[in-house]
């Protein structure tokens, strides 16, 4: 399974032919190739804050964006509501995939609203979870919900990066450095199930 990360809360996950894409954002995917725009399943978190890339989301046969559990051939998928800017409707997304619990914690901005699933993604494999403040979680609260969770492997999104920063968001220089650990820093994240360490958190760092 590879990941990569397109910036703010937009990922693409692949397995062999099968695409996942988390937030397909406008103007973020424009450099995935014909083949890869045909993607298996398209996630998303907020229709009141982002912009969706509209081809994308036609031709992808799954799409995904309100709270309910599905099953798309062996991937497994529960999406719960919590809340996101401005006290809108956010989705929290809890993905199986061969044997790998990825969980995605879209535009979440209250962090006391995903206290009624917390067992649900408690002990993670991955966890994606935005830090930038704002429109999103402060890095100090992200910081409490990444030991309340204690991942395996947490990818922080949604902060400032080279990228135009229309959301106004801080960089992950407070959340890296309260987070206490030497980072990695990938542009592709190659996993398997047997790659997972459980005995602590890893913090990869994914080029956007």
């Amino acid at each position: 399974m590879t990941i990569n990360w397109q910036g703010f809360s937009s990922f693409k996950i692949q397995e062999k032919n099968d695409i996942l894409l988390i937030d397909p954002i406008e103007k973020i995917f424009n450099n995935l190739t014909a083949e890869e725009k045909k993607v298996s399943i398209c996630l998303l978190s907020s229709l009141d804050f982002l912009t969706y890339d509209q081809k994308i989301i036609e031709a992808a046969p799954h799409i995904f964006k309100y709270p309910g559990e599905y099953e798309v051939n062996d991937i497994s998928l529960r999406i719960s509501d919590s809340l996101g800017p401005e006290g809108k409707r956010n989705n929290i997304f809890s993905i199986r995939w061969q044997g790998i619990h990825i969980v995605h914690l879209g535009l979440l901005k209250q962090k006391n609203s995903i206290s009624k699933i917390i067992e649900r993604v408690n002990g993670a494999d991955i966890l994606m979870i935005p830090i930038g403040g704002n429109t999103v979680l402060e890095a100090s609260d992200a910081i409490e919900i990444v030991h309340q969770i204690e991942p395996n492997i947490v990818i922080p999104m949604f902060y400032k990066t080279d990228e135009k920063n229309n959301f106004k968001l801080s960089d992950a220089q407070y959340f890296i450095q309260e987070m206490g650990q030497e980072q990695e820093i990938l542009e592709t994240l190659k996993i398997e199930k047997q790659d997972i360490n459980l005995e602590k958190t890893k913090l990869i760092i994914l080029k956007p």
